[in-house]
């Protein structure tokens, strides 16, 4: 019965002027498969049976490029999260594509890569909606990474640096050393397969993380009493981070790539069989302290 349709195939069946009766001579260069100039074409008309009329065939140009035009808007700036997204399934990570839903709209997903129709075995885990999954990690971002404390030591830095980076240097290396110790306890605690291999790592990142959350309040304590500090451009902050969604897209995902390091998504089925999606957004060390946040 031959190989299924492919896309590429399909929209070159659409953009084929052969089914409209007309021959098209001098499309293709002299021993090559590479398209000339549209102005050298050469078209005979009416050299055999027509399956659709020429205005069917136009509208259906129209419509293609209106969709094309649609993917080149939407793409550039609009997901939040490329990149950063690996499935808790398979491993693989998740690219993002374009989809029209059951009611004829264009949406924005992310879908893993394991699920590709090329690979012997598919996850069972293919796509989230990106609206939903940017949403949620925004708001663990506000909640847990833009606290008031960590905006108070934002300021400060920017108000004073020099007296920061005095102030920073009492605790520089424990707290240097504490982040790179952080770092490695958390791959391992995602590694760890056996109960009493995760309860060792857990304990001993919580250990670590409280030490490292004592050193980062002396410091804020010690920044905070800076006079240089003016509380209505640390109210501004605040009006920054409770209107996230409201920023550009483009700096957001830039900002987002700096401080977080991935994000897992795992669907997972309850006893009634319903489908249920998470995640758990890993911090960068550098940004936040405390666990994977689920969402």
């Amino acid at each position: 019965m031959g190989n299924p349709f492919r896309y590429d195939g399909v929209q070159r069946i659409l953009q084929n002027p052969i089914y409209t009766g007309r021959t098209i001579s001098g499309r293709f260069s002299n021993g090559k498969f590479s398209r000339i100039d549209d102005e050298g074409l050469i078209i005979t008309e009416d050299t055999h049976p027509a399956l659709v009329t020429v205005d069917q065939f136009d509208d259906v140009q129209s419509i293609l490029r209106r969709k094309k035009q649609h993917q080149v808007t939407t793409a550039a700036g609009t997901f939040l999260l490329s990149g950063l997204i690996r499935c808790g399934t398979c491993g693989c990570s998740f690219h993002c594509s374009h989809a029209v839903n059951g009611s004829g709209e264009m949406n924005d997903y992310y879908r893993c890569s394991g699920s590709h129709p090329d690979k012997k075995t598919k996850c069972v885990h293919p796509t989230v909606t990106a609206a939903d999954l940017e949403r949620e990690v925004l708001k663990a971002v506000k909640n847990h990474l833009l606290t008031d404390e960590n905006l108070k030591r934002c300021w400060a830095a920017y108000a004073n640096p020099e007296a920061t980076i005095n102030l920073a240097g009492q605790f520089e290396d424990k707290i240097v050393e504490l982040k790179a110790m952080i770092a490695t306890g958390q791959k391992n605690l995602i590694l760890a397969t056996r109960p009493e291999d995760f309860a060792v790592i857990s304990d001993q990142l919580q250990d670590w993380k409280s030490e490292l959350r004592g050193l980062q309040r002396q410091s804020v304590d010690q920044q905070s009493s800076n006079p240089g500090i003016e509380p209505l451009s640390l109210e501004k902050l605040r009006e920054c981070r409770d209107s996230i969604e409201l920023a550009d897209r483009k700096l957001i995902a830039v900002a987002l790539a700096k401080v977080i390091d991935q994000i897992i998504v795992t669907r997972i089925y309850s006893s009634t069989r319903q489908r249920i999606t998470t995640a758990k957004v890993l911090f960068h060390p550098d940004s936040y302290f405390g666990e994977p946040i689920e969402i």
